[in-house]
């Protein structure tokens, strides 16, 4: 099922560019391209932020209500509250620090953003520090006037999109 939404979410965001995924540029209405593209840029800044400072409230606080999130080797993870629960699970183990997060693509339709982008960690659990790398997709929707990640997925280990 998760697959499948992701695919169908994909394949939506694909189909919206012009030219293909290359063409991530601002399409008709530039003022909410720049809009979203600001609000995706802070939200990436205080995403990288609450990892580093191990707040699981804040951290959540960047998705919808409903929003899904999915991770390698986890379980898919439904809703706010339980993004803010596993966060704060894994924050008793975890630490994080030198997060970058870079945007590569970014596409908006209506009140949904599609971004492509990569990711680099370093994460500190026990006595041992390693290195976490690889891209993402991230799916981000207005609510309430408000750019919320609506779902994720993270691709460890992969070559930039």
């Amino acid at each position: 099922m998760a697959r499948t939404l992701l695919a169908t979410l994909c394949l939506l965001a694909l189909a919206e560019w012009p030219n293909g995924p290359a063409a991530a540029a601002p399409n008709a209405n530039t003022a909410t391209y720049v809009e979203a593209t600001t609000a995706i840029e802070t939200g990436n800044a205080t995403y990288a932020a609450a990892l580093e400072g191990h707040d699981a409230k804040a951290f959540a606080g960047l998705f919808a209500p409903d929003a899904v999130t999915m991770s390698p080797h986890s379980p898919v993870i439904r809703g706010r509250a339980s993004i803010e629960a596993s966060m704060a699970e894994a924050f008793k183990t975890i630490s994080f620090s030198k997060c970058e997060l870079r945007t590569s693509e970014t596409h908006i339709t209506g009140d949904v953003a599609y971004e492509l982008g990569t990711y680099r960690f370093e994460i500190e659990q026990g006595d041992q520090t390693s290195d976490l790398h690889g891209r993402y997709l991230a799916v981000w929707r207005r609510v309430d006037g408000t750019w919320k990640i609506a779902a994720d997925a993270s691709q460890p280990d992969a070559p930039e999109p």
